[in-house]
């Protein structure tokens, strides 16, 4: 990654290694428009890990929308287990949807039982401008 340039670096951290697959160095992009982005820069990449190893590195870049993990491992000697993808498979997996839980019901509340604000404490809009200007006199609309 040190020797991309930082455009094309930026663009191929997000895509994760899925393995080798068919002699290529296979990665899973979050969606097709990510894909797409990664192979406009692919011929660079698979220069520049040529360059690293000694020989040709063929890469495929498919499309993998499966959760990734949180410690986001990149290692090429662990497996991970959305490895079952096929190279040529551009699909995210299916996964199933389950309806939510209906929301809990609502309290019933007697407005009568409120004592928190007692009517003779709440300051209307008019009096709150009045306090915060001291001296200010309340003209009538009508005039």
């Amino acid at each position: 990654m040190p020797a991309l340039k930082p455009l094309v670096r930026a663009i191929y951290s997000v895509p994760r290694v899925l393995g080798v697959r068919d002699g290529a160095l296979t990665l899973g992009a979050p969606n097709d428009a990510h894909r797409a982005k990664c192979e406009q820069h692919r011929a660079d990449v698979e220069r520049v890990a040529a360059g690293l190893v000694g020989a040709p590195v063929p890469i495929v870049v498919v499309t993998d929308a499966s959760p990734r993990p949180d410690d986001h491992d990149h290692d090429l000697g662990r497996g991970h287990p959305d490895d079952h993808h096929d190279a040529g498979d551009h699909t995210a997996p299916v996964v199933p949807l389950r309806p939510a839980a209906p929301p809990p019901a609502d309290e019933d509340i007697d407005l009568h039982d409120l004592v928190d604000a007692p009517p003779a404490s709440v300051v209307s809009p008019i009096d709150r401008l009045a306090q915060a200007f001291p001296g200010s006199e309340l003209l009538d609309e009508r005039l």
